[in-house]
């Protein structure tokens, strides 16, 4: 009985043993993982910033004392009006060609996954 015991404690052991090991392996798969995602994410909010930024260049170019110019004011409102119709023309950038990366998409996409990990976890 004792021989029995300590003969099944011992493939206790062996098994922990492997399940450790199976474990950190897991880990440095996941740490590559993870840290991609990380990465991905603060691309994708660096890009949504440059687009918030880059809807407010309108209305700077507006505010910017083009009234003070006063022998081409002419020509400079056209150059203003046609340069204020170009900033505001939305730039979209697509995700894999099918999702708009948008700042709404990226809130979807983030709360679809926080999600499926807490119905996982």
């Amino acid at each position: 009985m004792e021989a029995k015991y300590e003969n099944d404690f011992k493939v206790g052991i062996t098994l922990h043993t492997k399940t450790l090991w199976c474990k950190q392996q897991w880990q440095l798969v996941a740490n590559g993982i993870f840290s991609s995602q990380v990465v991905l994410n603060v691309i994708v909010l660096i890009l949504m910033l440059s687009q918030m930024v880059a809807s407010k260049v309108s209305s700077a170019m507006y505010h910017s004392g083009w009234q003070n110019c006063e022998a081409a004011t002419v020509r400079v409102r056209r150059l203003l009006v046609c340069a204020m119709m170009q900033g505001q023309k939305p730039e979209v950038l697509w995700a894999l060609g099918i999702v708009p990366l948008s700042y709404e998409s990226y809130v979807s996409i983030v709360k679809s996954s926080y999600s499926t990990f807490s119905v996982m976890y």
